[in-house]
């Protein structure tokens, strides 16, 4: 027979039966089970998860059949200009011709040095007589173009060339150094 331990005692010199102490030991591990269910937030992930789910049909449904509808009605829709008090005047233009229109009038717009048109100056808070249009917008933008990759070519040029510049000046720098130090004569004299 085992001996018993000095410090170790029975679940009947306690004063609980066994039984009493299993429904204790289960007690406490379900309510620590049913606080940490508690504190997970089930109806936000299952709201979470039901919203991505409708969103991703939504979509799909969205991809499929209305985008196609959409496209469908922009290539089949007229325009037509009408006056102040709402009096059609003017052709009528499909969606894709008035893209074209607008696209050609913007491009042939006359504009000041800047690149703004007459309507943009006066936008901006200036008088109308300050606008002096000198060009149309593509004949700005091309100059802008230019511009730009004809001053970053010539950045590019300087660059090169200050990196060749200083690497001959370091190297004849360091043929003068080595000159100079051959042609030294060091005499050490000690006084005796």
């Amino acid at each position: 027979m085992a001996t018993k331990k000095k410090d170790q005692m029975n679940i009947a010199e306690l004063g609980v039966t066994k039984k009493q102490l299993l429904d204790a030991v289960v007690t406490k591990i379900a309510e620590e089970l049913m606080g940490d269910l508690e504190r997970y937030d089930f109806e936000g992930e299952v709201g979470r998860k039901y919203l991505e789910t409708a969103k991703a049909k939504v979509d799909e449904i969205g991809d499929r059949v209305v985008a196609p509808a959409v496209a469908d009605a922009i290539e089949k829709a007229t325009l037509q200009a009408t006056n102040e008090w709402g009096e059609k005047k003017g052709k009528k233009l499909t969606f894709v011709e008035y893209l074209v229109a607008q696209a050609e009038r913007y491009m042939t717009e006359t504009v000041n040095y800047e690149g703004q048109s007459q309507t943009e100056v006066i936008a901006r808070g200036r008088y109308a007589s300050d606008f002096r249009g000198c060009q149309t917008r593509i004949v700005h933008l091309v100059g802008e173009y230019l511009h730009g990759s004809i001053a970053s070519a010539m950045k590019q040029a300087l660059n090169d060339f200050n990196k060749t510049v200083a690497t001959g000046i370091e190297e004849a720098i360091k043929i003068q150094v080595q000159a100079l130090m051959a042609s030294m004569k060091v005499d050490i004299k000690t006084k005796g």
